[in-house]
């Protein structure tokens, strides 16, 4: 039992730290992103002419198509101005419904936001939420907020088949040892028993 919630703490621990990971990953993306259009504005002084508006758009949409994973980008009045992939679900996620999201996006520049989200039909799950608003100078108006969000089903490098399979061939052996071994130890009590606590006849060497 002890070896049973010992692999299932490992398991579970190897996930959560697999998500952080990805979340981190994300994160970058978006400051990849963001370094991009903060370097051609500083060549071309041109935010205020050029329409970087499709670029970022552009791709926020490829991201948003990466399976499980949700991408868009907003102008600074928070309306939409990338495509969407299409949903599987019939009621897709959408941070800007939620007011904490909001609020923080408001107030900062950049940040993590963790959101429930219950897909029709789909089990429950937290929705880690990276946003980041661009360009980067603050003083610039007109700025364009850029967001990923995934969950744990957006993880797809999960713990190899053959630990799974190793790790439920311990615990079954461990299981099965252990009953051996109590069988064994209540026979030999049994036999002690029925000797009345007197050595054991070894015969008579000839």
């Amino acid at each position: 039992m002890c070896f049973a919630f010992f692999f299932y703490y490992l398991f579970d621990l190897n996930a959560k730290v697999t998500l952080e990971e990805k979340v981190i990953e994300k994160r970058l993306t978006l400051e990849m992103v963001a370094a991009s259009i903060d370097r051609f504005i500083e060549i071309d002084d041109d935010w205020y002419t050029y329409d970087y508006a499709t670029i970022i758009a552009h791709e926020m949409a490829v991201i948003d198509g990466l399976p499980f994973t949700f991408a868009a980008a907003y102008d600074s009045d928070y309306q939409e101005i990338s495509n969407r992939a299409p949903s599987y679900n019939a009621s897709p996620f959408e941070p800007m419904f939620y007011s904490e999201f909001v609020d923080s996006i408001g107030t900062n520049e950049h940040g993590v936001i963790v959101l429930p989200f219950k897909p029709d039909g789909e089990p429950a799950r937290d929705m880690h939420v990276c946003y980041r608003w661009i360009p980067t100078d603050s003083s610039l108006s007109n700025r364009y907020l850029i967001v990923v969000a995934i969950s744990d089903y957006s993880v797809s490098t999960n713990t190899s088949h053959w630990v799974w399979y190793g790790a439920g061939a311990l615990v079954l052996v461990t299981t099965v040892l252990n009953f051996i071994l109590v069988a064994s130890l209540c026979h030999l009590g049994t036999i002690y028993d029925s000797r009345s606590g007197k050595d054991k006849w070894r015969g008579v060497k000839k």
